[in-house]
């Protein structure tokens, strides 16, 4: 069953309640569907952090198995 927001609720059954001389503005019917719990909770979106499978090249991990044994080698030892 598809789910349809207060908003357009309130706009489908706005002639009905017209017909009946109810008057009830849209802040009313908002309360009214809070009080009875009939609100549809609003879903939370996944944060999307990084994209790893992006078209861009990646360049290879050179240092992978290197262990420096002394200050600053690393940086000689890249170029």
């Amino acid at each position: 069953m598809p789910k349809t927001g207060s908003l357009k609720l309130y706009k489908s059954i706005k002639p009905a309640l017209v017909e009946k001389n109810i008057k009830m503005g849209r802040d009313r019917f908002y309360l009214l569907l809070r009080r009875h719990r009939l609100l549809i909770p609003k879903t939370k979106r996944a944060h999307i952090t990084t994209n790893s499978k992006h078209h861009f090249y990646k360049y290879p991990n050179l240092v992978k198995d290197f262990i420096p044994t002394a200050a600053e080698q690393l940086q000689s030892s890249c170029r």
